[in-house]
């Protein structure tokens, strides 16, 4: 699912997501997410992969 929604979104700038618990942060990292500054949100930005 997390596939389908990167690739879905592939032309945003931005994909950010809010998990509901801490614990899956470490799942959205395999997928390539990062966590935001200054909290849990978790977001892919698609600038860098369009370089």
């Amino acid at each position: 699912m997390v596939e389908y929604i990167r690739d879905k979104y592939k032309n945003y700038l931005y994909i950010e997501g809010m998990q509901e618990d801490s614990k899956n942060v470490a799942f959205y990292e395999r997928h390539g997410f990062h966590v935001m500054e200054g909290g849990t949100p978790i977001q892919i930005c698609n600038f860098s992969d369009k370089r």
